[in-house]
């Protein structure tokens, strides 16, 4: 490589990864590495045996698609590297970007055996105070210097002296809290954001006088209120900006084998709201997905966060009902002129007070989206202590949140059209409306199929939906729901490998999804008549630090390519 696209191979390495468990060869010391790898550097990541994990990923890819040709990382880092003939890429390897000030700021730690040796024998070389300035003939010229059992190489000297220049904590004294994420792992990427903190609240701010004009944009293009769009974007900014102010680190950690890969995003922060609400979190009180029957499924999800405040849908919506004044920047007002405008700004701030009611309301839910070429299946239920309140709450989002709908759904709302008993529960049905003049109609009526409708009622102390078949929404209210699918064994295998103490799972199903795609894709109708071998991606938000999980079973991904592969003929 040339070492100035060193400090991309950290997201290289894990893009490679995530297409891809526990590694073969992760158990190798990379605390080596790390006790002499500073800890105030922005990106750094460590391969703990570079041989063996790109085995794992070759296996991978080969269970996945048999006939790849994938060559591996390894290849290309020894092309371009200019000691990579000198390097033992079965012993740890770090690799750091020093900064990201546009120069060229990447630095590497290795074992070289014999450095010094191999050094002098190069013709050109220069070594001045303790750094080389090595030449290569057909590769970028390179600067190194021995730490301890590695050598740290770099094309730019005063980055490599940065590196090195010692003093400061280390990156294993660092993350000696966090070890245990990484234990049978490949991978170790650390981004600290420290440095990176005042550059990127620049960015937002800079990028935050243009949401109006993207509203607007995105409003004539999909049909939607740009008032409404300019709320929740103002709102998903501001978010993004406390994250950034208050966040200290993000850790991701990858292991791959020819099974599965497992991924770990683990994140702290720094004094401040958002650690004060964390730490007041728990784990799920009840069974995520236990109510969710067994049936072929695009994405599954349930969490559960106990506890009655919920100050992250305060804020949310909090920003959604200070919605500034339609037709912002002084563009043409929608039709119906200036106060038809600011009439349709407060109706989105009622929607979104309604919206933050019922979510102040709900600890959980637990649903189940379904594609098919007849439209999407959504059943599921909302958990919380009040059942009646929360179903009330849900009848009038379907209505008054109208407003909300349109601004993202294309003019998309829901018309109640009465209620029935269904054994003995009383339902209330309503039906999808889509505005046949609005430009994303006829993608939406795709979406959701003709004539759709949306069934509530509360059975079994839950207030459960439906979206579907008549069929679907009699089972679903009637007691007539056959096996979790949490049962299916594809499924429970999944869930086992995510970490017990969780907020939420999401489950994905690649055959569902490939199922409902199939029509706008031009594939033919697949047929899936069974939950197929998910994705699997879990949550925790109490504990220290708060972590997603994300597992990966290459059967997952083996099934799409299968069903995807022309049969050839015999």
């Amino acid at each position: 490589m040339h070492i100035r696209h060193a400090g991309l191979v950290a997201a290289f390495v894990l893009a490679a990864a995530v297409p891809t468990q526990r590694a073969a060869g992760a158990g190798q010391d990379v605390q080596s590495v790390l006790r002499v790898m500073p800890a105030d550097l922005p990106l750094t990541l460590v391969v703990g045996d570079f041989e063996a994990f790109d085995k794992s990923l070759t296996a991978f890819v080969n269970a996945v698609a048999p006939d790849s040709d994938f060559p591996g990382v390894l290849l290309n880092l020894k092309k371009e590297l200019g000691i990579s003939n000198w390097v033992d890429f079965s012993k740890p390897v770090g690799i750091a970007q020093e900064s990201f000030d546009g120069a060229d700021n990447s630095v590497i730690w290795a074992t070289v055996p014999d450095f010094e040796t191999k050094a002098k024998a190069l013709p050109d070389a220069i070594e001045e105070e303790g750094v080389w300035h090595l030449a290569f003939t057909d590769r970028q010229d390179m600067y190194a210097k021995v730490a301890g059992a590695f050598v740290v190489a770099s094309a730019n000297k005063a980055a490599l002296e940065r590196a090195t220049k010692g003093g400061g904590e280390t990156l294993a004294a660092s993350l000696k809290d966090r070890m245990h994420l990484f234990k049978d792992r490949h991978i170790l990427l650390h981004i600290n954001f420290e440095p990176l903190r005042a550059k990127a609240t620049t960015t937002i701010a800079q990028f935050s006088p243009m949401i109006p004009m993207f509203a607007m944009m995105a409003g004539a293009q999909g049909g939607g209120d740009p008032a409404g769009l300019t709320a929740m974007l103002t709102a998903m900014v501001d978010g993004v900006t406390n994250f950034v102010e208050q966040v200290g680190y993000l850790d991701i950690s990858v292991g791959v084998s020819a099974e599965a890969a497992d991924i770990t995003l683990a994140t702290g922060f720094n004094d401040g709201a958002i650690k004060s609400y964390l730490a007041a979190q728990k784990p799920a009180g009840i069974k995520l997905l236990s109510e969710i029957e067994q049936q072929p499924y695009a994405l599954a999800m349930g969490w559960h966060v106990p506890g009655s405040a919920s100050p992250f849908f305060d804020y949310v919506f909090d920003k959604m009902m200070a919605t500034p004044p339609a037709n912002p920047m002084g563009m043409p007002p929608n039709a119906g002129g200036e106060a038809a405008g600011k009439a349709k700004a407060e109706e989105t701030k009622r929607a979104a007070k309604i919206t933050r009611d019922l979510y102040r309301k709900v600890e959980g839910m637990n649903m189940m989206v379904a594609a098919s070429p007849e439209g999407l299946t959504m059943i599921g239920n909302y958990v919380g202590s009040d059942t009646a309140g929360i179903l009330d709450l849900v009848k009038k989002t379907m209505t008054a949140g109208s407003a909300t709908m349109s601004a993202f759904n294309g003019g998309a709302t829901y018309e109640a059209s009465g209620s029935r008993k269904i054994g003995d529960v009383t339902v209330d049905e309503f039906v999808l409306k889509l505005d046949p003049t609005n430009p994303a109609a006829a993608q939406a009526t795709k979406m959701f199929g003709e004539n759709a409708r949306l069934a509530l009622g509360i059975t079994n102390n839950r207030v459960r939906y439906c979206m579907g078949s008549e069929d679907d929404i009699t089972r679903t209210f009637a007691g007539r729901v056959g096996k979790s699918l949490v049962s299916v064994k594809s499924v429970a295998d999944v869930i086992a490998k995510l970490p017990s103490r969780r907020n939420a799972i999401i489950l994905l199903d690649p055959m569902g999804v490939l199922a409902g795609l199939a029509p706008h894709l031009n594939l033919g109708p697949i047929d899936v008549k069974e939950p197929g071998t998910p994705i699997g991606i879990s949550a925790s938000l109490s504990g220290n630090p708060v972590r997603v999980d994300i597992h990966i079973p290459a059967r997952a991904i083996g099934q799409v390519m299968e069903a995807l592969t022309p049969e050839q003929p015999m």
